[in-house]
């Protein structure tokens, strides 16, 4: 078998202090045999779709882990392929006539020039390669329709070192608002 990454960034500044960034991405299997268990691939939780859970029971078709409503010990991921699009705003609070310790936020880190707040929203989902069954299985050369694609939208505060963030599915209103940490900036 044969398999592929491809990750496409963009980061693109719109003011002194104001991001606007993106990310696109595609991983899975490119030919030849089927991938193995431990190749397959999925999406949700705090790197892909932070407003679904990771690896958690689909409510309805599970169109992150490609499941297909059998219930696995250990939720695997069962995917062939992936798609994932990602956006993000992000500004400053225009604090640094507060405080002005950017050079030595190691060991104080705060409210201070690398405080941002996060808006962002993310789109993906994942599918198996074979005959066509218009939910979760689709022909080689084949893209599923963007309508069964799983959405989120989140808003976050970012110190630099860690940032606090909150997500909410779109697609599937009985989701939760989830929190989550990061120890780094989203992508």
């Amino acid at each position: 078998y044969s398999r592929g990454l491809l990750d496409l960034r963009r980061y693109n500044r719109i003011s002194r202090n104001a991001m606007f960034n993106l990310r696109v991405a595609a991983a899975g299997w490119l030919s030849g045999d089927q991938l193995p268990g431990q190749r397959q691939v999925a999406l949700g939780g705090p790197g892909t779709l932070p407003g679904y859970d990771f690896r958690g029971p689909a409510a309805t078709t599970d169109y992150l882990r490609c499941s297909n409503g059998i219930p696995v010990a250990g939720s695997p991921a069962m995917c062939d392929r992936v798609a994932l699009a990602q956006v993000e705003l992000r500004s400053g609070f225009f604090a640094g006539s507060l405080r002005n310790d950017s050079s030595d936020e190691w060991w104080r880190p705060g409210f201070n020039r690398s405080a941002q707040w996060v808006l962002f929203a993310d789109a993906g989902r994942g599918w198996n390669v074979g005959t066509t069954n218009g939910t979760t299985t689709f022909a080689k050369g084949e893209m599923p329709p963007l309508a069964s694609y799983r959405t989120d939208i989140g808003a976050g505060l970012d110190f630099g070192g860690i940032g606090f963030y909150w997500a909410k599915a779109v697609t599937e209103n009985k989701e939760p608002v989830r929190f989550f940490m990061r120890l780094e900036r989203r992508f």
